[in-house]
């Protein structure tokens, strides 16, 4: 019989989507690009503050006026300073 040795791996943690009103006018993401524009935009202030979160797509539909934003985060908190971080900033993206 052979034996092996293994390493341990760090299990990722278990993320959950969230969705996030967002600031930006559903008629500014009018296709794929400026969908992910938005989106880098937001990674960028998500690691800038050091928020454990990320950013997933961006809704948008005729039943509501507002984009929102699908974050994945690993709890309720982390989704909560993303959604703080995406409104302090704006979320505007950078031109």
């Amino acid at each position: 019989m052979m034996r092996t040795t293994g390493t341990m791996v760090a299990s990722a943690l278990a993320m959950t989507l969230y969705f996030v009103r967002s600031d930006i006018a559903p008629s500014r993401l009018r296709d794929r690009n400026d969908r992910r524009r938005h989106g880098e935009h937001i990674e960028a202030l998500l690691r800038s503050a050091g928020v454990q979160a990320r950013w997933v797509e961006c809704k948008t539909s005729w039943l509501w006026s507002e984009a929102l934003d699908v974050i994945e985060a690993p709890d309720a908190r982390c989704a909560q300073a993303a959604a703080d971080v995406i409104a302090l900033a704006g979320a505007e993206p950078a031109a």
